[in-house]
């Protein structure tokens, strides 16, 4: 059940500004380690409040709906964080990406190099030209991870800016190819981390990233902030003022906040009106942005300075990005440009690296919006301009690409303004020069076994990222409880990714079954069937309508299913049920690199038919488990897929 506290004025008001609340564990913001974070606390027995300051929850994840008008379809859209970087594998899992399986969250995957490169005015560059650019960078990016480990930890300081200078300089490169260079590094590291070359520094590079490559949600992430949040104690509209934890608060820590803001100060902090409620408990995790913590919006007792001085200059020397998104919805027929994933422009030198970054939900979710990115110093310059005077902005550079007799105004747009909302004062985190990840470390050390730490900018992993994030309040949450009460120490380890190894291979195989115009790949392994389950293949077959065995097994990753025989692949989520997601009728999808006789893991199916169609290619097959034991199928499901397998019809794609 949330509990949503609001204040009103006069003799209430007052009365909150005697009310004092006792729990076990105060957990300061409502974004996802804040949700993750009292979620697993919970789940744990113990007491926990959720503060956050919004009349909503999500922090710097926000969805939202758009629709074309009346009776039109509704859209949902990511203004915040977007994408699953790195759905992960057996042996490096993203628990994000499961909780969206586990939640049937629609999950497209988003190729980067499925893109129309421009130049400024409006030139196409040839494939091969692009190429070029990329085989470049690459050499690059080398070159940076050879700094961020040589014997010199100077190297790793410096900006990737001066780096860039220096390599092209050396390498002799011409105008022109440093030109290129500088695009595809703002391409790849400024809109990744959001932080321009010039300010982050070469150790941001040293991160962990996970395989798979990356998704977005076309829910959105608001089913994931829901499904943390039920259950949960949760204040809105309570915007944390102070924090004392020296002890004096009965051995643990007291937070004030202010309850039922009613104006907000111009420059953009929280306004004055609200009456004040103190909540004691044991501990407090701490998960507001570094943007807040850096404006003094929140007063520490004892200053972190004194206690930890560490973590106070982390607070004050890590990078703040400031991430916009213009989001434009078109009607249908009015979709003008390119059929990619990506659009990116080769912005003129007096632009800055303004609008260089698009990105086609049309190709990616079947949405009609296109949404145009900005960074830095750019992305801040246009927080002080009109939505209007924004989506101008985004349609003149369009207009360079495609012709202004071509462009079209969309219906309805959103424009961002991350670094100029009081309760994040940024997007996310970057390294800047002269630090390292150590910053991390220090920002997440919890203070005095009372005070902890959470957010994107406390994982050094994953930082900037929303998997860090959740990551970081699950970790919280574990070093909590064995500090409270000597429970579990870590989080506990994450469930398998297979509860039943065999079954979305099975459907892959009764795909091509089905389709039979699928051909393996050289890294696929025919299975050769006798006996009963040769029997039950030739039933799966037959009633799936294909002519020619045998079928055929994706033993091992980087495998492409063909959009025409099985438009997803599958995998378990956390419980170890089936995820279903629907999967689109003819869209592509990637699976991830694997090791030899692991499995791949991806997210969709066909609905509720697939369930049938496992049973049945799964009694008609023998395969490997990812321990290299052969997989077993009893006689009850060998009895379901005879049963089933009539269903097999009914199956759209499979």
């Amino acid at each position: 059940m949330l509990t949503f506290n609001t204040s009103s004025s006069g003799a209430d008001a007052q009365r909150q500004k005697m009310e004092t609340t006792s729990t076990d564990v105060i957990v300061i913001g409502g974004g996802i380690s804040g949700l993750a974070c009292a979620a697993h606390l919970r789940s744990a027995g113990t007491r926990v409040i959720l503060l956050e300051a919004r009349e909503r929850l999500g922090g710097r994840l926000h969805t939202i709906i758009m629709n074309e008008g009346p009776g039109r379809p509704n859209y949902a859209v990511d203004l915040g964080a977007a994408w699953v970087h790195g759905i992960g594998s057996v042996g490096a899992p993203n628990q994000l990406y499961s909780l969206a399986c586990e939640l049937q969250l629609g999950c497209r995957p988003t190729d980067y190099n499925d893109a129309a490169v421009y130049t400024a005015d409006g030139l196409r560059l040839a494939d091969s030209a692009v190429a070029d650019i990329e085989r470049l960078y690459h050499v690059f990016e080398q070159h940076l991870h050879s700094l961020l480990h040589a014997p010199d930890p100077r190297l790793a300081l410096m900006p990737i800016q001066a780096a860039l200078e220096a390599f092209a300089s050396s390498r002799g490169l011409s105008a022109a190819q440093s030109a290129q260079l500088s695009f595809a590094v703002s391409n790849h590291m400024e809109h990744y981390w959001a932080g321009e070359a010039r300010c982050m520094g070469v150790a941001a590079l040293d991160e962990v990233v996970l395989p798979g490559g990356d998704v977005v949600l076309t829910e959105g992430y608001g089913g994931i902030v829901g499904r943390l949040a039920a259950g949960l104690d949760v204040r809105l509209g309570h915007e944390a003022l102070a924090v004392q934890y020296d002890g004096a608060a009965g051995g643990g820590v007291a937070v004030t906040a202010r309850v039922g803001i009613t104006e907000r100060r111009e420059d953009g902090g929280g306004g004055a009106g609200g009456g004040l409620v103190t909540l004691t408990a044991r501990a407090a995790v701490v998960t507001l942005p570094i943007g807040v913590l850096r404006s003094g919006a929140v007063q520490f007792t004892p200053p972190l300075d004194v206690t930890d001085p560490a973590k106070a200059a982390a607070i004050d020397r890590l990078g703040i990005a400031v991430y916009n998104k213009v989001v434009m919805l078109y009607d249908t027929a009015d979709v003008f440009w390119d059929d990619t994933a990506f659009i990116y422009r080769i912005p003129a030198p007096w632009e800055a690296g303004r609008w260089s970054y698009f990105l086609n939900l049309h190709k990616v979710a079947g949405v009609p919006i296109l949404v145009a990115f900005n960074l830095g110093e750019s992305a801040v310059q246009l927080e002080g301009v009109s939505d209007q005077e924004a989506v101008e902005g985004a349609l003149q550079a369009l207009a360079g690409m495609y012709g202004a007799a071509r462009v079209r105004r969309p219906r309805r747009a959103v424009v961002t303004r991350w670094g100029s909302d009081p309760y994040a004062r940024m997007s996310y985190t970057y390294v800047p020069a002269g630090l390292t990840g150590a910053a991390f470390d220090d920002l997440a050390r919890p203070v005095l076994g009372r005070l902890f730490f959470a957010g994107e900018a406390t994982h050094r992993c994953h930082y900037g990222t929303a998997h860090g994030a959740y990551d970081s309040g699950r970790l919280a949450a574990s070093a909590i409880l064995a500090e409270l009460g000597g429970l579990a120490a870590t989080v506990p380890p994450p469930p398998p990714l297979w509860k039943w190894s065999t079954s979305h291979l099975a459907v892959a195989a009764a795909a091509a079954a089905r389709a039979n115009r699928v051909q393996p790949p050289s890294r696929w392994r025919s299975m050769q069937m006798k006996g009963s389950r040769a029997a039950a293949a030739a039933t799966a077959t037959g009633a799936a309508g294909a002519t020619t065995p045998p079928l055929y097994l994706a033993l091992t990753g980087g495998v492409q299913s063909a959009a025409a025989a099985a438009p997803g692949v599958f995998v378990y989520d956390a419980s170890g049920a089936l995820c279903n997601e629907q999967a689109a009728e003819g869209t592509r999808q990637r699976c991830m690199e694997e090791k030899e006789e692991e499995f791949t893991n991806c997210c969709s199916s066909a609905g509720g038919p697939m369930t049938a169609a496992v049973k049945v290619a799964a009694a008609a097959t023998e395969v490997k488990t990812p321990g290299n034991r052969a997989g077993k199928q009893s006689a009850p499901i060998a009895a379901a897929a005879a049963a089933s397998a009539v269903i097999l019809t009914k199956l759209s794609k499979l």
